[in-house]
């Protein structure tokens, strides 16, 4: 079942690219036939990138309303990416291939350029970020990841109180006292999701292992409690990076994306009133 899905996955990315990279063989060619015919072919391919990134801007909107029949969201998505890719080429033709002069142009030049590498960055984390927070356990909800990390806290503290009552000072809470509820209280960095290893969880596990050997029986029994616990911290700490480095993509990626279009309608205006087209 896996292996179809994949099967099928990489024919509609084949297939994607194919239709892409036709399309911008043609525009090329196109352009250059409109290049000699010295018809204003920065005119031209103006209105077509505007159109482009107006349609590419309509992914949002129609995430927000998944309930429309109009093709599925990932559909869309496909499509977003594939038309980014042409946007491109349209783009780079715009500007005649070369550094723009004007204020304006430089500006615009510079939103495009942070809204196209912001979609490469974008895609590249659609492609490993899921998988990774499937692979790491439990799926939280980004709001009550503080309820998750202020329960483990509690149950640590809980944890710790019973086996000091119970035999008094000892091994077990010495390394949770210092290492573990240390880690607990500790936020993650946002970009732990992009790393493979988890080096804070690492070094505590490590540390109460080793000092399994100078436990006795009572500390033996509760320490696969302290183990869950840091298992959990762990996931909780990758599930909360992964998402807030998404949400700081999108709040990135998405302004920008509107910054391109007033501004682009702005240039267009300003080229035909200006250019004598109205």
């Amino acid at each position: 079942m896996v292996e179809a899905l994949k099967g099928s996955f990489r024919s509609r990315r084949i297939k994607g690219i194919g239709i892409t990279l036709l399309a911008s063989v043609l525009f090329l060619w196109l352009a250059q036939v409109l290049w000699i015919a010295k018809i204003n072919l920065a005119l031209w391919s103006g209105f077509l990138l505007y159109f482009l990134v107006l349609g590419l801007a309509l992914l949002n909107p129609r995430k927000k309303v998944p309930f429309l029949p109009i093709l599925k969201v990932s559909t869309w998505l496909q499509i977003h990416i594939y038309v980014g890719l042409f946007s491109i080429v349209v783009f780079s033709v715009h500007i005649g291939w070369r550094l723009p002069n004007g204020i304006l142009e430089s500006v615009l030049a510079g939103v495009f350029s942070v809204v196209a590498i912001s979609g490469f960055i974008g895609l590249f984390l659609s492609r490993i970020l899921p998988q990774r927070m499937t692979e790491s356990g439990e799926a939280l909800v980004y709001e009550r990841i503080p309820v998750h990390r202020r329960t483990l806290q509690e149950r640590m503290k809980n944890l710790i109180l019973d086996v000091e009552s119970e035999i008094g000072a000892n091994v077990l809470t010495d390394i949770c006292t210092s290492y573990v509820q240390v880690f607990l209280f500790k936020k993650s960095h946002i970009w732990l999701c992009l790393s493979s290893r988890h080096r804070g969880f690492r070094m505590v596990r490590d540390k109460l292992l080793q000092a399994k050997r100078y436990m006795g029986n009572v500390e033996l029994d509760r320490i696969d409690d302290v183990l869950d616990i840091l298992d959990q911290k762990r996931n909780l700490d990758l599930q909360f990076s992964a998402m807030r480095l998404l949400r700081f993509w999108l709040f990135l990626h998405i302004p920008f994306s509107a910054s391109l279009l007033i501004l682009g309608l702005g240039h267009g205006l300003a080229v035909l009133i200006f250019g004598g087209r109205f």
